[in-house]
């Protein structure tokens, strides 16, 4: 969940940054976030849980294991979905999900795919390793 906390944060700063839009792709974050040497860590892209490791630094979007909602802005409304961890990062247990206020919950896997169709976001596909 701190991961997920942490890109909240760094999804507002970017926003101040570039007229009030976040990244439109993890890819743009990491690049943005290169700039600031203090907190530039690929680690941030990886949920704790999913025991991977970070790949090539340009190519986050092909292993980052959360999925991005894209076409957000600081107008946007406060409960949207702005990221979430892949279910198979807990074991299919259920997932972390961060909201454009930056708050950050967990639901279980049939409160998970119940609340991704009320919001209209297809649950992705699991990624094969």
């Amino acid at each position: 969940m701190s991961h997920l906390s942490q890109i909240g944060k760094l999804f507002k700063m970017y926003s101040m940054d570039h007229g009030g839009n976040y990244p439109q792709s993890w890819q743009d974050a990491r690049d943005w976030l290169a700039s600031w040497p203090e907190y530039n860590s690929d680690k941030i892209f990886i949920c704790p849980q999913a025991g991977q490791k970070p790949g090539r630094t340009n190519q986050v979007d092909s292993w980052c294991s959360f999925v991005l909602v894209t076409g957000l802005s600081t107008n946007s409304p406060k409960d949207g979905v702005h990221a979430f961890c892949r279910p198979e990062n807990h074991q299919g247990k259920g997932a972390n999900v961060l909201f454009t206020d930056g708050s950050v919950c967990w639901y279980q896997t049939e409160e998970f795919d119940k609340f991704l169709n009320e919001q209209g976001i297809d649950r992705p596909q699991q990624r094969r390793p």
